[in-house]
C-alpha cells in the first residue's frame, strides 16, 4: 500500500512539474524551435527580448530600444537557428529561411560540438538571431551549444555580445551602419586604434 502510495505521489508531483514548465513555456522561447520567426519590433519579440535581458543580466528597457530591434532584422530576418550564407551554400540546405528539416540536422551536430562544419569546408559558421559564430556562442549564449536553435538563449548570446562589443544596442546599431574598414585601405582599420577608426566612419568587418 504504501509503495503505491509513494509511487502515486510521484507521479502526481512529476505530472504537476510537467505541467507547470509547459504552462512558463507556453511561448516556445525556451524549447528548440528553428526557424520559428520573431519579427523585429513585434510584440512577441519584445517579449523574448524582455525574458533574455532578465537571463543575461541587462537591462530590460533595452528589449524595445530600436537598434537591437534593427540588427535583429539585418541579421537573421528573426529567424531562430538560421544559417548563413556560408553554412547553407557548403552544406547543401536551400530555402535556408524554410528548410526545417535540413536546418534541424545541420544545428543538431552544432549544438553537439566537434568540427562538422570545418570538415565540410565551411569557413564562416554562424547561426541564430544575431548570427554569432561557435567561438561566440560558447562564450556568450547562457547554456553555450546547446543553447543553438533556442529563442531565449540566441536572443541573450545577441544582446551579452552587444554589450560586451558596443555597449548598447542603439550604439552597436549606429557602428553597423558605419563604411567597412579593410585592411591596405588609407583610412585606418580596426587592426589598430579602433576609436580612431569609428571617428573617421570605419566600423569591424562585416555585420556588426
Amino acid at each position: 500500500m504504501n509503495a503505491i502510495f509513494v509511487a502515486l505521489t510521484v507521479g502526481a508531483t512529476l505530472g504537476f512539474l510537467t505541467r507547470r514548465f509547459r504552462e512558463e513555456d507556453s511561448s516556445g522561447i525556451n524549447s528548440f524551435s528553428p526557424l520559428t520567426k520573431y519579427t523585429p519590433h513585434a510584440p512577441e519579440t519584445v517579449e523574448l527580448f524582455k525574458a533574455a535581458a532578465q537571463k543575461a543580466g541587462l537591462p530590460q528597457s533595452w528589449a524595445r530600444q530600436n537598434g537591437l530591434h534593427e540588427i535583429l532584422g539585418k541579421e537573421s530576418n528573426g529567424y531562430v537557428g538560421v544559417l548563413n550564407y556560408d553554412l547553407s551554400n557548403k552544406l547543401g540546405v536551400s530555402n535556408k529561411f524554410s528548410n526545417v528539416p535540413d536546418t534541424v540536422n545541420v544545428l543538431s551536430r552544432l549544438r553537439a560540438g566537434g568540427d562538422y562544419a570545418e570538415s565540410h569546408g565551411v569557413r564562416s559558421h554562424a547561426t541564430g538571431l544575431g548570427q554569432l559564430q561557435p567561438s561566440n556562442v560558447d562564450r556568450f549564449y547562457p547554456s553555450g551549444r546547446v543553447g543553438i536553435g533556442v529563442p531565449v538563449e540566441e536572443a541573450a548570446g545577441m544582446m551579452r555580445y552587444i554589450e560586451e562589443m558596443y555597449g548598447d544596442p542603439d550604439n552597436a546599431w549606429r557602428v553597423y551602419q558605419l563604411p567597412v574598414c579593410r585592411p591596405n585601405e588609407a583610412r585606418p582599420t580596426w587592426y589598430g586604434d579602433w576609436e580612431t577608426a569609428l571617428e573617421l566612419g570605419c566600423k569591424r568587418g562585416e555585420g556588426y
